[in-house]
């Protein structure tokens, strides 16, 4: 039995058994959201797997960029576990991977996916874009003060 990382092409093979489609429907180049949405657990997978780099996925895929794959692994972060078909397709294929005998990473939970933001950092960094200052609560003083600068509101917040 089989105990290593799949490949792409296993990705790939597993999800048309799954899906039960020939493989030209999902390396294709259509744009049609049903080929979309059925490539971008396979675009997930590879990356969780780091089985190849984004291009390498992308092109596996029939796709021309890497960007395409970045955003089907955002999607996927962002909709697993939130929306029952999506969690369908993803573990329907990860099944099928485990029952080869390949050995799958766990699957981020949704809290640890995201990527922590501090909300003053980002609208501090909005307010300086569009060239407005920001008030901010002196976390050692208590007053508040007007911030020119990301590294200053950070600092005047205490972070």
């Amino acid at each position: 039995m089989q105990t290593r990382r799949p490949t792409t092409r296993a990705i790939i093979n597993a999800a048309c058994e799954v899906y039960e489609v020939p493989m030209e429907f999902l390396t294709g180049k259509s744009r049609k959201i049903k080929r979309v949405r059925l490539r971008q657990p396979i675009h997930y997978l590879c990356w969780l797997d780091q089985t190849d780099t984004l291009e390498e996925i992308a092109t596996s895929t029939g796709l021309t960029n890497h960007a395409t794959t970045l955003h089907s692994i955002k999607v996927i972060e962002r909709e697993y576990g939130m929306y029952d078909d999506v969690t369908e397709r993803v573990d329907m294929i990860r099944e099928k991977l485990i029952s080869q005998g390949y050995r799958i990473k766990p699957m981020l939970s949704r809290k640890s996916s995201k990527r922590v933001v501090d909300p003053l950092r980002v609208d501090a960094e909005w307010c300086f874009r569009k060239r407005v200052s920001v008030l901010v609560t002196d976390t050692l003083t208590g007053e508040r003060r007007e911030a020119n600068t990301v590294a200053e509101a950070a600092r005047m917040a205490g972070t």
